[in-house]
């Protein structure tokens, strides 16, 4: 699922992240990112794994990996300025959903996630 979001997030949202999630886990690393990426490729444990898997291939393309395992869309939202667009990108590569599914931060509709990563 490739669309680009915008900030919009609530307060039960931003305190769940920062009990859970290292907020700046990324804040090394964008301030290195002297080049402005081909993409970011944004999302949760499946788009954490991959620039561990294949260094080289981001590297060599000019991608940037910016995932974190367990995170919802919600939490997606909370880093989305720092982690995508304060890079530059040309394109995003948004993966986003499955977390929220499985209730990672309790019960959610169908709809609020479709909200979430359209916003």
């Amino acid at each position: 699922m490739a669309v680009v979001l915008l900030m919009a997030v609530g307060t039960a949202a931003q305190e769940r992240y920062h009990k859970v999630i290292p907020p700046r886990r990324y804040e090394e690393a964008n301030k290195e990112v002297k080049v402005r990426p081909l993409a970011v490729l944004f999302g949760d444990s499946i788009t954490d794994a991959w620039p561990i898997m294949s260094p080289d291939f981001f590297k060599l393309n000019n991608l940037i990996g910016r995932g974190i395992s367990g995170e919802t869309t919600g939490d997606m939202l909370i880093r989305f300025q720092k982690d995508v667009v304060s890079l530059r990108p040309k394109y995003v590569v948004i993966l986003a959903g499955t977390n929220d599914i499985v209730m990672n931060a309790g019960p959610i509709s169908l709809e609020h996630i479709l909200d979430n990563i359209i916003n």
